[in-house]
């Protein structure tokens, strides 16, 4: 049976809507995946199922949304089909005038203030008298969403408790944090800054685990970062304003990555006079890599490349050396990236 994509239920600030499909085939093969910052899940939405499956989000609102989308969704639907649309309604569940009965009805209430506010964000309706822009429609079955997220584990944590709970081999983390300098628009994070920024940086660098997070582009997050695969991504624009003449900001979003590192290991790196005999293949990035940058001072380096079958062998050679690698298609870009981040720290030949 083909694999059907879904859109997440509702919308989400910073939400990876128009880049989950690209976020999806950069992840490497995983037994465990974990959606560290989950949002509305585009990314979980976008992917094929597995065995293991944990998602997370500090704001314990928002994951009581998630829990019941998989495990009460019939009562969800009933209870929103029960409010008016109105902006008298929205003010009096936003400032807690409107009283949830149980869990599922809270869970409602948090859905409406989600899809009847500007960028969903819950702070102001979202009917301009001046744009005439209708009211969205909430009356929703949660169904298709409910058996997606069916046996997934769902988490309300930090981001360091969580990781260092499911980290192990196998694991793959997609973080998706709030973006540098931009936190105060995120609701119920708690407090998040660069000190928090710094420690994710370091939790992940530490783990066992692969990786990839998403970021706006930005030095200090590129320098937090630094050694590792930074992939520029396409331009993204996010309503930062209240309301809907608020300010529009157009980011561009990074994804960096753990798999093939690309960290030049000093203290094993081939030495200048080591001969690669008969063209081997080395299998292993990261050793070429170190032979790039190893033998690139020298009068001569020729990188060249050919397509074999859904491979792509890559060559780098001198006056006396040459070794080869088969990359598969799909990360070949990720491997032309470290390539040119290896050859820029070569030392210029004169």
């Amino acid at each position: 049976m083909k694999f059907k994509r879904l859109k997440a239920p509702f919308g989400w600030l910073g939400g990876k809507s128009q880049l989950a499909n690209d976020i999806v085939k950069l992840m490497p093969e995983h037994k465990m995946y974990v959606e560290v910052f989950g949002g509305g899940l585009n990314v979980l939405y976008a992917k094929e199922k597995i065995r293991l499956e944990v998602v997370n989000d500090i704001n314990g609102e928002l994951i009581n949304l998630h829990r019941h989308i998989r495990k009460s969704p019939k009562s969800l639907s009933f209870y929103l089909k029960q409010f008016l649309i109105s902006r008298e309604l929205f003010y009096d569940m936003k400032f807690k005038r409107f009283k949830p009965r149980n869990d599922i009805e809270r869970a409602a209430v948090y859905y409406y203030l989600i899809s009847q506010s500007f960028g969903c964000k819950c702070d102001n309706f979202a009917m301009s008298t001046k744009s005439f822009r209708k009211p969205n429609d909430i009356y929703k079955s949660f169904h298709k969403w409910s058996n997606r997220l069916k046996h997934t584990t769902i988490e309300n944590m930090s981001f360091e408790k969580l990781i260092k709970t499911y980290d192990k081999e196998g694991a793959f983390f997609y973080c998706d944090p709030p973006y540098y300098k931009t936190e105060k628009y995120y609701k119920n994070i708690g407090e998040f800054g660069e000190r928090e920024h710094r420690l994710l940086a370091d939790v992940l660098r530490g783990s066992k685990g692969k990786w990839l997070v998403s970021y706006n582009d930005c030095e200090f997050i590129r320098e937090l970062y630094r050694g590792f695969n930074i992939l520029e991504s396409k331009e993204i624009e996010y309503l930062l304003g209240k309301n809907v003449h608020g300010k529009r900001k157009v980011v561009r979003v990074i994804v960096i990555i753990n798999e093939n590192k690309v960290f030049i290991d000093t203290d094993s790196v081939l030495s200048a006079n080591c001969s690669i005999e008969h063209n081997p293949s080395t299998g292993d990035r990261e050793l070429m890599l170190r032979i790039i940058h190893k033998y690139g001072g020298f009068t001569l380096l020729e990188v060249s490349n050919k397509e074999e079958g859904n491979q792509i062998v890559e060559s780098i050679s001198n006056e006396k050396n040459k070794t080869s690698i088969a990359i598969e298609k799909k990360q070949y870009e990720l491997f032309k990236d470290g390539c040119e981040y290896a050859l820029n720290l070569l030392p210029k030949v004169e």
